[in-house]
Parts: C-alpha cells; structure tokens; sequence
C-alpha cells in the first residue's frame, strides 16, 4: 500500500517538475473559493431588499392644507411604490423570522396581515392600495397625452429617416508577397479599400421631413406642466422600515443609522427615482435638437441623392446629407425610447396590478387555507411581478435585484488571476528549491550506475 502511495506521490511530483500545472490548480481554488464566497453573499442580499415608503398620507394632507387636488400622476407613483414596497417588506421579514432560511408560510403570513381590512394598521393596506392603482395609472396616461402623442408620432418619423436611406460597406483585399523567416515566397490576403454605397430614397426622405415638422408643429412646447408634491415630513413607521431593512447592508452587524435628509431623501425617491423624472431631461435634450434637425434636413433633403464611392480606410460618416439623416434618427430614437419606458411602465402596472394582487391572494389561500397548488410558483410569480412593476417605475430607485452577477464574475476572474500567480510562483520557487526533483539512494556507495529512484 506506501509503495502504491509512494509511486502516485512520485508521479505526481514529475508532473509537478515538467509541467506548470500549479498555475492551473491555483486558479481552480481562486475560482471555487471566491465562486463559493460571492455566491452566498449575494444570496444573503436577496433576502434584504431597502424599503422606502412616500408618506402619501402626509402629502394628501399637505394639498388639502393648501387647497390643492392632488393629480393622478401625483397619487400613481407614491401609491405604486408603496404598494410594491409592502410586498417586499413581507419578503424581508420572512427572511429575518425564518429559523434557516425563506419560510414560504411566514411570507403569506405577512401578507396577510398586510392586506386585513380589520385592524387598520396603516392608513392604506395593500387591498386598498391594489384596487386603486389601476384606476389612477389610466388616469395617469390621461394626463401624459401629450407625451404619449409624440411617442406615437416620433415611431413614425423614425421609421421615415430610417428607410430614406440604405448604406453598405464591402471590405476587397488584395494578394500580397512575401519572403517568410526561411526565405521562401509566400502570399497572403490583405486589406486594400473598402467601396461604400449608400443608396437615398427621396419618398421617405419626404415623409421624414413632413412628419417631423408636424409633429413638432403639433406640440409648440412639449413640457411636463404640473410639480409633483413630495412630503413635507417623515414619520415614525416609514423611518423604521427605512433604517432597518438597510441594518447590515453595507457591513454585516452594523446599523444603518439615518439622518433626518436622509429619511426625506428616501421618502421622496418615489420621484427623485422614478423613471418619469430621470427621463424628462433625456426628453427636452432630443426634443430640442430635433427643431434643428428639421431645419437641417428640409434643406439637406434637397441635394441629396445615392453616393457610390470608395476610401482606403474601413469606416466612413457617409454624405453630409446621410449624416443629417442619421442625427435625425438618432434623436428621434432617444425621444421615442425615453417616453416609451414610463409609458410602458404605467401600462404594465395599470394591468399587471389586478394579477399581482391575486397572487398575493392565492398564495395566502395555499398557505394558510390549505387551498390546493403550488405556493413556490405563485410566490416567485409574485415576487418576479413585483420587482419588474417596480424597476419599470422606478428607473433609479432603490435596488431590488440584490443578486449582483456582474460582481460574482468580476470577483471569481480575479481570484482566478490571483491563483494562478501564485501557482506560478509556486512553480518558479520548487524549480529553484528543487522541491520536486526525485532524491537518490546509493546501493554501491562508489558504483552511480546502481543509482536508483526512489
């Protein structure tokens, strides 16, 4: 049995000799130990999403105070980040109460109790909230017409500018000579010019300039008329869940510890974060240069025609008039885009809200009315309902996620990097040490050629 282990030991000593294997096995543990580290950490920030609540009470007390009807976008965003909030407020603390781990049961638990009408806990429960979201984000899309009308308009002059016209880039080479390191004549392929087309269609090219200057006419100033209102004040049961869903998240065992401004900050984020308002400056930048735009192209459109021509160097801007074109397009597209996100994200809610709340009833009934199905499914169901109505919403909100793929392949490429150096080192040193070089017994004391290995 020790001469088996002896001769494995041996042979894995040659091979540690002749090969640079260390490198190899110092990236595999820098690879599974970082893998195995940043996954649970990762996992562990799942189970804590920040919470923020907007004191909607307050801030329909502050407008009545002043005599003011609060507007449904102003009523839609707090009411959807709230409601969503509550939902992730439950997850939190079916992770805090749970003896291991997730307890599916405490979840519809703390849902329930979130949804009971009888005690009243809150000013507004998630039942009530549920039922009035979808109300308000029609009414919201109402009151976003203008934008909703560019959105509609600008995907037509988008498609305009984009069939006017037609570019296309071939690379030639040619066959070049050569003497390689023996002497010897060889060939090879290399680049030489590229011929670029590009190809103008005067019908589009017109409806691009047609459509854009009516949309524009259509809407002399394209302005977000109405400020939201945001809390005056936060308050003791907003606080809390603010400071303690963030207990431990940038260090384990530590308190989060907020200020005043930053409980306002927080209470406030249903706007400051919501993609509405982190998208209007995108929206008034493009809006802006498509005025000249469509000055530039009404006078580009003129003189432009198809170009065939070709240049020694593979990238080209093309004709003026195809770069006004493009210009156009490009903020056409940014205009269109950066609507469409909070359009979208209101039409999601607005009909996704009826299916989350039944949800959050179906899994309540699995659990805790023994009601038959399968609670695992509804609950990721929920959960999954729940994060993109809010992401959607809330562009630059807080981070619901949590699971950060991008740090877990960051960290494990560089442990690997990490391993495999040392593993190199550790090669250099038993090369320079002879850790692994075979020791030798001598049989005959003066005879070498009865050296043996042993």
């Amino acid at each position: 049995m020790n001469s088996k282990i002896n001769n494995l030991w041996n042979d894995f000593k040659t091979i540690l000799r002749n090969t640079s294997i260390e490198v190899y096995i110092g990236m595999f543990l820098g690879l599974a130990t970082s893998g195995f580290y940043l996954v649970k950490t990762e996992l562990d920030r799942k189970k804590q999403i920040p919470l923020v609540f907007s004191e909607i009470s307050q801030i329909e007390k502050d407008a009545a105070k002043d005599g003011v009807e609060l507007t449904p976008l102003n009523l839609y965003l707090p009411k959807t980040s709230d409601a969503l909030m509550k939902i992730f407020e439950c997850w939190d603390d079916s992770h805090k109460r749970a003896f291991f781990d997730y307890n599916i049961h405490l979840f519809a638990s703390e849902l329930e109790e979130r949804i009971d009408i009888t005690g009243k806990r809150w000013h507004y429960n998630l039942k009530d909230l549920a039922s009035e979201i979808p109300e308000f984000a029609s009414k919201s899309l109402k009151q976003l017409e203008p934008f909703v009308d560019v959105m509609n308009r600008s995907a037509q002059v988008n498609e305009s500018f984009d069939e006017a016209w037609r570019d296309f880039h071939n690379d030639v080479n040619r066959t070049e000579t050569y003497t390689d390191s023996d002497g010897k004549t060889q060939t090879r392929e290399v680049y030489d010019h590229t011929n670029h087309d590009y190809y103008y269609y005067k019908k589009h090219g017109e409806a691009a300039s047609r459509s854009l200057d009516v949309m524009l006419d259509a809407h002399p100033s394209l302005k977000f008329q109405t400020k939201l209102r945001t809390t005056s004040e936060t308050h003791a049961d907003g606080e809390y869940a603010a400071e303690s869903s963030r207990d431990g998240l940038e260090k384990k065992g530590e308190m989060a510890n907020l200020d005043a401004d930053e409980f306002m900050n927080l209470a406030n984020s249903w706007f400051t974060g919501s993609t509405l308002n982190n998208n209007l400056p995108k929206i008034y930048a493009a809006w802006k240069l498509l005025h000249s735009d469509a000055d530039s192209w009404r006078h580009a459109k003129n003189h432009s025609r198809s170009h065939h021509y070709r240049t020694y160097a593979r990238s080209d801007s093309g004709p003026k008039e195809f770069q006004v074109a493009e210009e156009a397009l490009h903020n056409g597209i940014v205009l269109h885009n950066s609507i469409a996100e909070f359009v979208d994200a209101i039409q999601y809610t607005r009909d996704q809200m009826p299916i989350l709340y039944q949800k959050v009833e179906e899994l309540i009934g699995i659990e805790l009315d023994n009601e038959p199905g399968n609670s695992k499914k509804v609950a990721r169901d929920l959960m999954k309902i729940a994060k993109t109505t809010y992401k959607m919403n809330f562009s630059e909100g807080v981070d619901v996620d949590r699971f950060r793929m991008g740090v877990v392949a960051l960290g494990m490429l560089a442990s690997a990097v990490v391993g495999g150096l040392v593993g190199f080192g550790f090669h250099k040193a038993g090369d320079h040490f002879n850790w692994w070089r075979q020791k030798t017994v001598d049989y005959t004391k003066n005879d070498s050629r009865y050296n043996k290995y042993w």
